[in-house]
């Protein structure tokens, strides 16, 4: 099975949230899990990511973010 958008380590947070309400890799994998947040709607996580994201928002970090949220908000036709 392939899942797009995630890395081998992250791929496993997703299920582990669901279930558990945590997502163990949250601070090295925020990015990465927010677009599956968004792709398996899962608003939990999808706001946990956004909290964390947000919490070391900075001059080094902002582009990323950035374009990452342009990304996942982009209409698909």
């Amino acid at each position: 099975m392939t899942i797009e958008g995630l890395s081998a380590e992250a791929v496993g947070d997703p299920l582990t949230f669901v279930y558990t309400d945590s997502a163990p890799n949250i601070a090295g994998f925020a990015l990465e899990l927010l677009g599956a947040a968004e792709k398996y709607n899962v608003p939990r996580l999808k706001m946990a990511c956004e909290l964390e994201l947000g919490g070391r928002l900075s001059v080094d970090t902002v582009l990323d973010v950035l374009c990452c949220g342009g990304l996942e908000q982009a209409p698909t036709r």
